[in-house]
């Protein structure tokens, strides 16, 4: 049995581990308040950014574009897919309940995505420069 582990499955896992951190902090906003929820969703995808570019390096011995790439995942899939989607089909299935233009809400997450995404993929680039150095003493 071959254990070890591709690059795409850590790849998915932090795709899914993005998903999860949109679910429980929002489930959590219900709680906590929509301020303590927004610091909490926020922390949680820098420690996933971080985490997940040292994840692939280290146990898949990539590169650190990789590790770069890791962050980009994660903004794609929290920020315009959930997100972004969200309002796409909040317009499509729902067009009383938002007020505003949707479209240009949708415009602003992707605005937004191209202004922070070199910062989630500097966070996991940074993961992946430790990963590396804990691969070679290994």
């Amino acid at each position: 049995m071959n254990s070890e582990i591709s690059k795409n499955k850590v790849l998915l896992w932090v795709a899914g581990l993005a998903v999860a951190n949109v679910v429980i902090t929002n489930l959590l906003s219900f709680v906590i308040g929509d301020k303590l929820a927004t610091v909490s969703f926020t922390l949680g995808r820098i420690v996933l950014a971080a985490w997940g570019g040292w994840y692939i390096v280290f146990k898949t011995k990539s590169n650190l574009w990789y590790a770069a790439l890791v962050g980009f995942i994660i903004m794609m899939v929290d920020h315009v897919i959930l997100k972004g989607g969200l309002f796409l089909l909040t317009e499509m299935f729902w067009p009383d309940s938002i007020e505003g233009d949707v479209y240009m809400a949708f415009i602003g997450v992707i605005a937004s995505f191209v202004m922070f995404v070199p910062i989630a993929a500097t966070i996991s680039l940074c993961g992946g420069f430790v990963g590396r150095k804990h691969a070679m003493n290994r």
